[in-house]
């Protein structure tokens, strides 16, 4: 009987599960296989809700940070010549930007669909809609000059203008059209016996003798009168004048301004006024220590901004001055040292290059003049450009973030690869 008992304990222990011994005095346990799958699906569940509690918030996190990038517009203005237009006025949402000599403006947006509107007192407005979907956009307008309204008497100019006033065309508060493309004004002048007389002036190129359309052309004389108006197609603009002297100023974006005095004789006149052409400059901005060009550095002459360079590192400014004047040129940009120079600019010149270092510097109380072509830099602060400030921080602020994922998904990673590991080997699993 002793040996029988022992035969039973020896055939059913190793390998049986309860259910499958009939002998009471075996005892009752799990097999090892059955164990470890329950192990596996604990461990299986323990590793899904790690991912959703530190998964979860990187995602959206990362969503948000997409939502939140900066893009850049850039816009450019351009009359019906292809000429720049200068301060233009560039508005979205709650955002103003005028543009610059080149008819450029930089405005930073992020994602999302806006309707960009462009305004100048000479010019129509106009509007066109933009998407930022990730990436810089570029647009161009085209504005038309604006057409003047004229209520008349009896007398016309001789030019296709009626004046309001009396039977000479004389008084206040007159109306009058400059030319296919003139603008309309209102002039003020003093009551006067003496007659109006038409006077034409012709504006011209003075290489080409080309006419030349969009010059504005300024009329003033002791008495506080003033007159402005723009040159048509043909370079030609007209006022309504009594005798007298008078002071004209011509100035055009793409010349040097011109002024000259008039005199009003007694008849109708005509005169022709030629503007030389300024000096056409880029101002290539580099790294001083890498010689790479760099993009949205912001270049000011004489104080007033004339654009943002490219990825082409490139500025380009007509400057209305003569040769032989001295110009004040800054350039500033985020993360490197304002560049200040003063500078002696030749008739021939085409190119100036900008050098600047990277990093911040003690700001200097004054810019020192240098008397040769060279510039001479001299370190000082200046204005950061907002928008391309925080484009960087941007960008620095994802890399860290997705730095920081990486780590710890790698990190959360590991512990479940450790628990792996250590039920394997406590079970005796490869």
């Amino acid at each position: 009987m002793e040996s029988k008992e022992m035969y039973y304990h020896l055939i059913c222990i190793p390998g049986c599960t309860f259910s499958q011994m009939d002998n009471p005095f075996v005892p009752k346990r799990l097999s090892h296989s059955h164990s470890l799958q329950v192990l596996m699906k604990k461990l299986l569940i323990l590793s899904i809700i790690i991912l959703f509690l530190f998964g979860a918030p990187v995602v959206a996190a990362s969503e948000e940070d997409e939502k939140g990038d900066t893009f850049t517009l850039d816009v450019t203005v351009k009359d019906s010549d292809s000429d720049p237009i200068s301060d233009a006025s560039v508005k979205v949402d709650d955002k103003s930007k005028d543009t610059s000599a080149d008819g450029k403006a930089t405005i930073g947006l992020e994602n999302g669909t806006y309707s960009i509107s462009v305004s100048h007192e000479d010019y129509e407005d106009s509007s066109q809609d933009v998407t930022i979907d990730g990436e810089d956009k570029t647009m161009e307008f085209t504005l038309t000059l604006k057409q003047a309204e004229e209520s008349g008497g009896e007398n016309g100019a001789g030019n296709g203008e009626e004046e309001s006033g009396g039977e000479n065309g004389a008084g206040n508060g007159e109306e009058e059209n400059g030319g296919e493309n003139g603008t309309e004004e209102t002039e003020e002048e003093t009551e006067s016996p003496d007659v109006a007389h038409t006077v034409t002036l012709t504006v011209k190129d003075s290489s080409n003798n080309n006419p030349v359309s969009g010059a504005r052309v300024r009329i003033e004389d002791d008495d506080a009168y003033s007159s402005v108006k723009t040159t048509n197609v043909d370079g030609e603009v007209s006022f309504s004048l009594y005798d007298g002297d008078y002071q004209v100023y011509v100035s055009n974006q793409q010349y040097r301004d011109c002024e000259e005095e008039l005199r009003i004789d007694g008849s109708d006149s005509s005169d022709t006024f030629y503007l030389e052409r300024g000096n056409n400059i880029d101002f290539l901005i580099l790294d001083a220590d890498t010689n790479v060009k760099l993009y949205g550095a912001r270049v000011a002459v004489n104080g007033e901004e004339v654009g943002i360079s490219g990825t082409d590192g490139i500025v380009s400014d007509s400057l209305r001055k003569g040769g032989g004047d001295e110009y004040r040129i800054s350039v500033t940009r985020s993360g490197y040292t304002a560049n200040i120079t003063r500078k002696e600019i030749a008739l021939d010149e085409r190119e100036i290059i900008l050098l600047m270092t990277e990093g911040e510097a003690t700001p200097t109380p004054t810019a020192t003049a240098t008397p040769t072509a060279t510039p001479l830099p001299v370190q000082t602060y200046g204005a950061a450009d907002q928008a391309e400030m925080d484009r960087l921080a941007a960008e620095r602020e994802e890399i860290e973030r997705e730095i920081a994922a990486l780590e710890q998904e790698l990190e959360q990673q590991g512990i479940v690869n450790q628990i792996i590991s250590f039920f394997k080997g406590l079970f005796g699993m490869k």
